[in-house]
């Protein structure tokens, strides 16, 4: 604390101060760090009481105005707003214009609504409007707070002016969302879903500019996938798919239908289909999509069928640069025994699980 004045120090304790000045080097701020942090040093240094505690905080944040030129990122993950003191802060926060700007610099934000609880603490967000990415939950209707809390993140989705990525995890995607998103339609590059159910159609083509599209664990993606398949994205690259249930016939239109733009596929599916699964992607992958750079994938075995698929890929993707083939346990399949059957170039630059294989003789 070099940078705070001796007066405002709160404790006697502190008998040498650190010359270095960390506030200048603030540019990611994770809230739950950040005031277990402050409480620990008040436990140490002083008897705690609420009042001390927002009081440091406080003076932080005044300092970090003062020596930081700008905040890039704030994570506000399980961070709990229970105590009415809190409002102190946030009071503090909303009044006094160089924190309030300092904050609204933000550019990636990040937000926990089951342990959010004071819904009047997002007033904070309402001057962050050029937040390029957000990761967010919807919420799910058995939470407490959930219609309020939907609002205030339609709202405050509503407000950007240059979103670029958005992730929704822990969601139920209804119509609404679709409609409050079109605002986004020419900035959004990226689209993350995690644990998400898309209870009505999701139409991703709306958004043209979209380069990056991915599911974990999440249901329903026909109501996504489907308008894409009909509707292909000529500027949509990469696709990532972990833990999802798709059917194979739709994966395999969509892979068709992204054709030559397709440049990254991760590809992880558990599921009784999942040898037939790998065998579908990489034939279609081999016969429309020759620009394709990486590929991360799941097979259970590895056969002569599989080798035979394996070098169909590498002889028509020659820009493929870096593949992946995890066994059902997402672990690392040993190669050192199948590299000798593949046909490679000897200039390829390609690895396999992070092996260089350019000197390998072609067959």
């Amino acid at each position: 604390m070099n940078c705070i004045k001796d007066e405002e120090i709160l404790t006697d304790e502190l008998k040498q101060i650190s010359f270095f000045n960390y506030f200048k080097y603030i540019r990611h701020l994770h809230c739950a760090n950040f005031f277990e942090s402050v409480q620990q040093w008040c436990k140490k240094y002083k008897t705690l009481n609420t009042k001390t505690y927002v009081d440091v905080l406080e003076l932080l944040f005044t300092q970090f105005t003062i020596y930081s030129p700008r905040l890039l990122t704030l994570d506000l993950r399980i961070v709990i707003m229970f105590d009415n003191e809190y409002l102190k802060l946030e009071n503090f926060i909303l009044s006094n214009p160089k924190v309030s700007n300092w904050i609204s610099q933000t550019k990636e934000l990040y937000l926990e609504p089951d342990l959010i609880d004071d819904l009047k603490f997002f007033k904070i967000f309402d001057f962050c409007i050029n937040v390029s990415k957000i990761e967010c939950s919807l919420s799910r209707e058995q939470f407490k707070c959930h219609e309020l809390y939907k609002k205030r993140i339609i709202k405050f989705l509503s407000l950007q002016s240059n979103l670029e990525h958005l992730c929704f995890y822990r969601s139920d995607i209804t119509t609404n969302i679709n409609e409050t998103l079109m605002k986004h339609r020419n900035s959004l590059r990226h689209l993350e879903f995690d644990d998400v159910d898309f209870k009505d159609n999701f139409f991703v083509p709306s958004f043209y500019n979209l380069k990056t599209l991915s599911f974990y664990v999440s249901s329903n993606l026909e109501n996504v996938l489907i308008p894409l398949i009909h509707t292909p994205l000529k500027s949509l690259n990469t696709l990532i798919f972990s833990g999802n249930s798709i059917r194979f016939e739709i994966l395999s239109e969509l892979i068709e239908s992204i054709n030559r733009n397709l440049e990254v596929i991760d590809y992880h599916e558990f599921s009784y289909q999942l040898q037939d699964g790998f065998e579908v992607i990489l034939k279609k992958l081999s016969n429309h999509c020759l620009n394709l750079k990486e590929l991360s994938i799941t097979i259970s075995l590895i056969g002569s069928k599989e080798i035979s698929l394996l070098n169909c890929l590498l002889t028509k993707c020659t820009q493929l640069k870096y593949l992946e083939l995890l066994d059902d346990d997402r672990k690392e399949i040993k190669i050192n025994s199948i590299l000798l059957l593949l046909v490679v170039s000897p200039t390829s630059e390609l690895k396999i699980n992070g092996k260089k294989i350019n000197n390998i003789i072609s067959k």
